[in-house]
């Protein structure tokens, strides 16, 4: 139970410094400089003004108390100029400390029946703390005291120089005390090429170690070296590698590892939702003397995902006559490999049968291709059959489906014509800062593409559609805006004492902007045209596969500190790349037409989530089949 609150208190101190990160200098070995606060205090003031006042009769308390606080100051810097100290600063590594009294000194002498000192002389204690750090209580590293001299600098100075190189008692310390490390740096390796939605494939260990900034390896076995993870990812799930020798302690958000061994810390993720193929990127925290690391988990846990295919033979077939349709299950790698699935379970259902029939359906299990091979035997009075595949893996929340059709024509009938399809869409997402809150905190999510895609076809029944010419365009732009200001900043200021809040303080902002153009992958135009020759009813279907958005990034970042006015900015762009894919379908359409040699038409498609639309125009004529 000690130690489990001793990692809360741990997160704790993340937490805070994560908001106070102190400023890092080279040092001479790579690693950021010591950082030492310095504080001090009088006993018995009053007697101890006096006293001054009778050495030094010219002088006033405030201008020698300045100067016994520089001499300080200027004993420490010259001791050791490797080492930062700062009055009374924040968030350093160590505390020194001293207290300046007066004591009796020399020979006793009896006056009245009483001994007292021969003389009146300046007592001064100092101890160098480390500070309390990543949870952990500070340690003195050394303690000074000095007594029987009157002058108060002589005191100080001899104080100071008993200490020696405070530089080399930190850098002992450091190196006897690994936990918590200067400049931590954590160190990730993978368990598994992936995990994927299969039972038996779904988790994977991720090992992490820790190094401080000379390299080596951080951990202690009474109080380890404390790794955070969040307890719950875009897609998965972590806990502690069982059987892993480390202590751990598990919350309701987060996985606390704490490294007791050379061998590092252990979690291990679960996959927990989503089919698709892709990586889970999340982050770890630990902590140290100088810094907390935050980075990201490198590499992001790979995940394979899942695809279904259903195909007929034909789609256009005779009343009687019969096909076979084709059912493909694979597992789809994060690098695009296709593995078939073997032995998985497949549901199997036909809508639309009549005095037809459709087997097998229910739970089929595929061969050792990943395959189910359907057979549909058609009726006399049914227009077609839509066969529905379902996926899903064993003891997991998600499924694939996929579907298919296979419909009854009296006749051959070829169409040759053409699709358009335009697409206009924006969308905006703003957030506003909180008005009880201080400062101000905004983000901005803009996004608008336009795209154009034309083919002409000529579809005939039983084959896949011909494209006769295709053409397409398209933009891509997206902008994210993010902007944060801090309540208040302690600045320091020319000629004066310590720091002052300023208000409102420091602040940060950032654009990302995205542009992308339509490039070909696969490209595919799609369209399908079923006419009811007794109602003159038809119904029309388009859509387009195969299409990327391909284009660049450009990250503006700028930071402004309110200490010293100036305003940082820096840009990175990006390489061209993919940045997602593009493919829309309408959908079924039904229309009417007048004429059974002609199918012609548009439909304009409001999305809910954007604004904007997508129209689709198709004109369609009928030819003989063979043309």
């Amino acid at each position: 139970m000690k130690k489990a609150w001793q990692i809360v208190l741990l997160v704790c101190s993340l937490v805070l410094l994560t908001v106070a990160l102190p400023e890092v200098h080279a040092w001479e070995d790579g690693c950021s400089r010591p950082r030492v606060s310095v504080s001090g205090a009088v006993v018995d003031e009053a007697d101890f003004r006096e006293y001054l006042k009778g050495q030094y009769p010219h002088r006033s308390w405030e201008s020698l108390w300045q100067e016994i606080r520089a001499t300080v100051l200027e004993e420490l810097r010259e001791n050791s100029p490797q080492v930062d100290f700062v009055e009374d600063g924040s968030g350093c590594d160590y505390s020194f400390s001293y207290t300046l009294s007066l004591i009796a000194a020399g020979e006793d002498i009896e006056v009245a029946g009483v001994l007292e000192g021969e003389y009146t002389a300046v007592f001064m204690s100092s101890k160098l703390v480390q500070n309390n750090a990543c949870g952990f209580p500070g340690s003195v590293l050394g303690v000074s005291v000095v007594r029987d001299d009157p002058d108060v600098f002589r005191t100080i100075e001899r104080n100071i120089d008993r200490y020696g190189s405070l530089k080399d008692r930190i850098l002992e310390y450091e190196r006897t005390h690994r936990v918590p490390p200067r400049g931590p740096v954590m160190e990730f390796a993978l368990g598994k090429p992936y995990v994927s939605p299969k039972l038996d494939e779904r988790e994977m260990d991720i090992r992490v170690r820790v190094k401080n900034c000379q390299g080596e390896l951080v951990f202690d076995r009474h109080h380890g070296q404390v790794v955070i993870f969040p307890r719950r990812t875009e897609r998965g799930e972590l806990h502690p590698t069982k059987g892993f020798p480390q202590d751990f302690v598990v919350t309701e958000n987060l996985v606390l590892l704490e490294i007791t061994g050379e061998e590092g810390g252990s979690v291990t993720y679960t996959l927990k939702e989503g089919l698709e193929p892709g990586f889970d990127l999340f982050q770890a925290k630990t902590c140290g003397i100088d810094m907390v690391r935050v980075q990201d988990v490198l590499p992001p846990v790979p995940i394979a995902g899942v695809t279904l295919e259903v195909e007929p033979e034909e789609v256009y077939i005779a009343p009687g006559a019969s096909t076979a349709l084709e059912v493909r299950l694979f597992q789809v790698t994060p690098d695009g490999a296709h593995v078939p699935l073997e032995g998985e379970v497949v549901t199997i259902e036909a809508k639309g049968l009549v005095d037809g029939s459709l087997k097998p359906q229910g739970e089929v299990r595929t061969d050792a291709w990943g395959r189910i091979r359907l057979m549909y035997q058609a009726g006399v009075q049914e227009e077609g059959v839509e066969v529905i595949a379902r996926y899903q893996p064993r003891e997991y929340p998600d499924a694939v489906e996929e579907r298919t059709s296979v419909a009854l024509v009296e006749e051959p009938a070829c169409w040759r014509g053409t699709v358009d399809i335009t697409v206009d869409l924006s969308y905006r997402e703003a957030k506003e800062s909180d008005p009880t809150e201080c400062g101000r905190d905004e983000s901005e999510l803009t996004t608008k593409l336009h795209a154009h895609i034309r083919g002409e076809l000529l579809l005939q029944p039983g084959q896949p559609e011909t494209i006769l010419s295709q053409d397409f365009s398209g933009t891509y732009e997206a902008t994210i805006k993010t902007f944060h200001e801090s309540c208040v900043t302690t600045c320091r200021r020319k000629g004066g004492r310590g720091e002052v809040p300023v208000r409102p303080g420091s602040w940060e902002s950032s654009e990302t902007r995205v542009r992308g153009t339509l490039s070909d992958r696969d490209f595919r135009v799609s369209a399908s045209v079923v006419v009811d020759r007794k109602t003159g009813q038809y119904r029309f279907s388009c859509g387009f596969r195969g299409l990327v958005w391909k284009g660049f990034s450009e990250v503006l970042s700028r930071y402004h500190d309110v200490c010293t006015g100036e305003t940082r900015e820096t840009s990175t762009a990006s390489l061209e790349t993919e940045l997602d894919r593009f493919e829309m379908s309408s959908g079924e359409i039904q229309g009417v037409t007048p004429d059974l040699k002609v199918v012609k038409g548009e439909k304009v498609v409001e999305y809910p989530l954007y604004t904007g639309t997508v129209k689709y125009a198709w004109d369609f004529q009928r030819i003989p089949c063979g043309e």
